[in-house]
């Protein structure tokens, strides 16, 4: 009698979720349906179906460098760009610009990579376009926070904030 109230009261599957979300709704008990809603994850493998024994006993990738000398692969290009690609960056450009072929542009390309983003690895910055479709947790991750001193109170700091911006004006 006793494990049957506690596995009406645990959610086991999907089943039991939505018939719960279905009487939290049916009663108006918001509370209920967001504390529901909130136990969702929108990671994949968060589903029962990624949760076999077979997907323990796969191997792990090899690793790049591996791969690499096993296809006689060149090492792969930059990510970020540092003091090095961007003179690459720009002697591919200069010879484009002054009348060279494009073809002899790509061969330079391909062996001296440029780097493929023009931006300092430490830069976390994102383009707003990035930063509007990101959920505010993973934001606030992403989002670099501001840094202000606990000694220093906080109207200094509006204060000071506000007669910078009155400067600038």
């Amino acid at each position: 009698m006793q494990s049957e109230q506690v596995n009406s009261s645990i959610i086991v599957n999907e089943l039991q979720l939505g018939q719960s979300l279905n009487k939290a709704v049916g009663s108006g008990d918001s509370a209920k349906f967001a504390y529901l809603l909130s136990m969702l994850s929108d990671d994949v493998l968060d589903q029962p179906q990624f949760q076999f024994a077979c997907f323990d006993s796969i191997k792990p990738a090899p690793d790049e460098t591996q791969l690499r000398k096993e296809f006689s692969l060149p090492e792969s290009a930059p990510l970020f760009s540092d003091a090095e690609t961007m003179l690459r960056a720009t002697n591919q450009s200069q010879l484009f610009a002054e009348g060279g072929s494009i073809t002899d542009v790509r061969l330079l390309a391909a062996l001296a990579p440029t780097a493929l983003v023009a931006k300092k690895e430490d830069d976390n910055s994102l383009s707003a376009d990035i930063l509007d479709i990101l959920p505010h947790w993973k934001r606030a991750d992403v989002c670099p926070k501001p840094e202000y001193s606990s000694s220093e109170p906080m109207i200094e700091l509006l204060n000071k904030l506000h007669s910078s911006s009155q400067t600038a004006l």
